[in-house]
């Protein structure tokens, strides 16, 4: 038995002695980790060859030409796209400005036409004018032979027209028919449009101006309310459109069109209040939306603006004319 007790005793002895020396082992273990040394130097970088960089560059310049490609056939289909979606939309405007670019000895005779109208609108009188003295003292002698020979007696009284009219007298009455509605007559560009005048009263409707504008310009051109009427001083500012949507049915749509195509000395004619009044084009601006300040003019003259939205089919600018009053007939 003591044997037995010994020989555990031992046993158990070694294994300490073992489990101690592992474990010193652990103890004096380095952590990896922590033996780590910074290295503050740079370190060597193998060198790029040339066959690499040319495939770089290869890469990076398809890359490039590939993108530029792409975004060059874009903007050519979008811009393909909406000229011609504002061709479609605006084709009533665009085809007035190519048939007078085609044939513009139309738009002339249209012209001519116009003026042609309003010159036989006048009732001209003349008594007695350009015959030559002769010739009618010629006449009045063989009108008194030929009464003499049939023996009639022509008796005169206060209202024969011998009476009312003598031999020298020369009666010139050029009279006007002016139209019973306001109208702008521009034989420049073969046009006789409704000018319509929107009053500026105390029921006036400032908050809806714009809806109220777009149904007038239905019946023609309008006079904006609150600037002078044609033949007072000051402006008296007139807009209509040069183009509309093709939803919008109107005879008016596209009335001035061609407004830029009147230039210095050009004429336009307005009847207002029966009254007929001769402008002259004095000059020609394009400005950007709201912009008034083009529309302080010398309040003592007597001057017209024509406004339209310009390009034709877009509301980018506005294109003025302004005209000043040469003539005036009652």
């Amino acid at each position: 038995m003591e044997f037995e007790t010994q020989t555990n005793t031992l046993d158990i002895l070694s294994l300490l002695e073992q489990e101690e020396s592992v474990s010193l082992e652990v103890l004096s273990h380095t952590d990896p980790l922590r033996s780590v040394e910074v290295y503050e130097g740079t370190l060597p970088l193998e060198p790029i060859s040339e066959t690499t960089k040319k495939s770089l560059l290869v890469r990076l310049r398809q890359s490039s030409i590939a993108q530029a490609k792409f975004t060059l056939h874009y903007l050519s289909i979008s811009t393909i796209v909406f000229f011609t979606l504002l061709t479609i939309t605006n084709w009533s405007s665009y085809s007035t400005v190519l048939s007078a670019y085609i044939n513009p000895d139309a738009l002339k005779t249209s012209g001519n036409d116009i003026l042609s109208t309003l010159d036989k609108s006048k009732i001209t009188v003349y008594a007695n004018e350009g015959v030559d003295m002769e010739m009618r003292q010629e006449q009045e002698d063989t009108l008194k032979k030929k009464l003499t020979e049939s023996n009639t007696v022509i008796r005169e009284d206060r209202f024969s027209p011998k009476k009312l009219i003598t031999g020298a007298a020369k009666l010139d009455i050029d009279l006007d028919i002016a139209p019973y509605d306001n109208r702008i007559i521009i034989p420049k560009i073969g046009k006789n449009i409704p000018l319509v005048d929107v009053g500026l009263n105390s029921a006036f409707d400032f908050d809806h101006m714009e809806n109220i504008f777009m149904r007038e310009l239905e019946k023609g051109i309008v006079r904006y309310p609150g600037t002078a009427k044609p033949g007072e001083k000051g402006n008296a500012f007139i807009f209509g459109h040069s183009s509309n949507y093709p939803w919008m049915k109107g005879e008016y749509n596209s009335v001035f069109v061609l407004l830029d195509e009147l230039n210095f000395g050009d004429e336009v004619i307005v009847y207002f209040n029966q009254k007929k009044f001769t402008y002259i084009i004095k000059e020609k601006k394009v400005v950007k939306p709201g912009n008034v300040k083009v529309l302080d003019r010398d309040p003592e003259k007597k001057e017209l603006s024509l406004m339209t939205c310009w390009p034709i089919g877009t509301t980018i600018n506005r294109l003025i004319v302004f005209a000043e009053l040469q003539e005036t007939n009652n």
